[in-house]
């Protein structure tokens, strides 16, 4: 409905020959409150972490049947949204050539630990996992062994939804502001909210699972001829295109990134 509105709001702007008019869109992301990492003697055995994910989501257009058209989701690494993770990294395409594996762990801890993240990006995020996680079938069946990269924690990051969602009062905003935004062309400003989410998933060397954390990224987006864009959108560009996608979502999960790094902090050293 939000994605129908918006289209109808700058599909009027065109059809009146204003295409040459700033349509701007402006998104105020869930703030967290700032915080400054911890400072470490210089003594201090630094962990190893391994990151997993933090990447939002592409849509691509996989069929189209007259004027029907199925869209499918899958994460896009272009970019990180957790662009400083500390003490560690999301690691190299070459950590999946290491053949050494942890065969103390069982199978189905692994899977479980691979599936904490599959359930949620589906089949897009087994390149990522094969990294840590060597998979060997057998029979019908698989076994699954982490590889032995030495790492002390495994961190888990999961950006949702995968096709944008309306907020729960999203409809009141609607319906109040469209109508106003339409008639006057843009010059009164259109409002909506969208709902979003994070998790984070915190691993011990073992795959016990030490804590998992849960962040509300609801947005507000305000969208007027006059508004200073965000950059995610900007000109009539507001309804298209992967870049567009990419830099919005970075724009509504960076938000939370402050709370992350102090949650995964107060885990890695309580």
């Amino acid at each position: 409905m939000k994605n129908l509105f918006r289209k109808l709001f700058i599909l009027s702007l065109v059809s009146l020959g204003l295409p040459f008019i700033n349509c701007s869109t402006r998104i105020y992301p869930t703030l967290a409150e700032p915080y400054v990492r911890k400072t470490l003697p210089e003594n201090y055995k630094k962990p190893k972490i391994a990151y997993i994910g933090f990447m939002g989501f592409k849509e691509e257009l996989t069929a189209s049947y007259g004027r029907r058209r199925t869209y499918t989701a899958s994460l896009d690494d272009r970019a990180r949204f957790l662009t400083d993770p500390p003490y560690g990294d999301f690691g190299s395409d070459e950590l999946a050539n290491v053949n050494q594996v942890r065969r103390d762990i069982p199978s189905l801890k692994v899977r479980n630990f691979v599936f904490s993240y599959l359930d949620s990006v589906r089949q897009s995020g087994l390149k990522e996992m094969n990294k840590y996680v060597h998979v060997v079938p057998r029979g019908k069946e698989y076994d699954y062994f982490l590889r032995d990269h030495q790492f002390d924690y495994y961190v888990i990051g999961i950006h949702l939804p995968a096709f944008a969602e309306s907020a729960e009062d999203e409809s009141f905003f609607h319906i109040i502001s469209f109508p106003f935004s339409f008639f006057t062309l843009g010059v009164l400003p259109y409002v909506g909210k969208g709902k979003a989410y994070s998790t984070v998933i915190i691993y011990d060397k073992n795959l016990n699972e030490l804590k998992r954390f849960d962040y509300n990224n609801r947005y507000t987006e305000i969208s007027a001829l006059w508004m200073p864009a965000s950059k995610s959108c900007e000109f009539l560009r507001c309804l298209q295109g992967d870049n567009m996608r990419s830099n919005r979502d970075e724009h509504i999960y960076s938000g939370q990134i402050p709370a992350i790094e102090k949650d995964i902090e107060s885990v890695i050293f309580k």
